[in-house]
């Protein structure tokens, strides 16, 4: 039988859950990983896009443990380089 995630839409309190997330150690693995723990001030995170882009982030769970996060909105980067160009 599957098991059933718990979603929480993110913000700043979320983030002493995802301090440590790890998500491998490829490139894109670490970029991802590094979008959702930056802090609230950093363009390059994932608070930023927020409260600018009205970007929505849920993390999800399996009991108390965050597993992953999904989001939506507007980018304005692309791989190889996960640099936000506004």
């Amino acid at each position: 039988m599957p098991r059933i995630l718990e979603a929480e839409e993110f913000s700043a309190n979320n983030q002493p859950e995802v301090a440590d997330f790890f998500c491998g150690n490829e490139p894109w693995e670490l970029a991802i990983a590094d979008w959702i723990v930056a802090k609230e001030n950093d363009r390059h995170g994932a608070l930023w896009p927020m409260k600018h882009r009205q970007t929505r982030i849920w993390l999800f769970y399996d009991g108390d443990a965050v597993v992953g996060y999904g989001s939506i909105g507007t980018a304005n980067w692309s791989w190889p380089f996960a640099v936000p160009t506004g």
